[in-house]
């Protein structure tokens, strides 16, 4: 839990292996099999960057442990790491990092979910920036009136709990949903605008 706070993601799950996140092949490195394979090379090489995802898979997992068997023609060879670079492209959906033990993973999908706490989260940045050009004190509490536009946005930020959560880090006692004559707007990006007042 205090992970997922850290790096701001909703949840972590540990997955044996990256195979659903990433699309692997294989690409030969010829400098390296050149001096091993001689005039076998091109063959070796044309055999390495034939592999189909999922043996592309198979071998980069062998090659991870050390040596791996490679069909060539009528023969089996053996491929060392250095021969081959292993490519992996994320699929769709998801950005992937890995280092020499482990693969990171983030599902890259925007929720209307997500959507929408974004906009609470920009709220919170905005009127914390109005009350520092106020000159309030990081303790001062204030009153919000806060009016959102399209009406469904103020709805669904109502519905999901948001509006508790602004007050609290904004330091809010009360939050008024109602018109501002007077307010600070507030871009919220493709998802509407706010006209923010703030009353100490």
């Amino acid at each position: 839990h205090e992970i997922a706070e850290e790096l701001n993601v909703h949840d972590i799950e540990l997955a044996d292996g990256t195979g659903e996140l990433v699309e692997r092949s294989c690409k030969p490195n010829f400098r390296a099999l050149g001096p091993v394979f001689q005039k076998r090379a091109p063959e070796v090489a044309g055999a390495i960057s034939a592999l189909d995802p999922e043996a592309a898979a198979a071998l980069a997992e062998e090659l991870r442990a050390g040596e791996a068997q490679l069909t060539v023609g009528n023969d089996e060879v053996t491929i060392t790491p250095e021969m081959v670079e292993v490519i992996e492209r994320p699929r769709t959906g998801w950005a992937v990092a890995r280092d020499a033990t482990s693969s990171f993973a983030l599902d890259t999908a925007l929720t209307r979910e997500l959507e929408v706490e974004g906009a609470a989260r920009e709220l919170v940045r905005a009127i914390n920036e109005l009350r520092k050009a106020a000159g309030l004190e990081l303790a001062d509490r204030i009153e919000l009136v806060i009016s959102i536009d399209p009406p469904e946005l103020d709805r669904e930020l109502g519905e999901a709990g948001h509006y508790d959560a602004i007050a609290r880090d904004v330091l809010a006692t009360a939050v008024h949903r109602a018109p501002v004559a007077d307010g600070t707007p507030i871009d919220l990006g493709e998802l509407g605008a706010a006209l923010v007042a703030i009353r100490s």
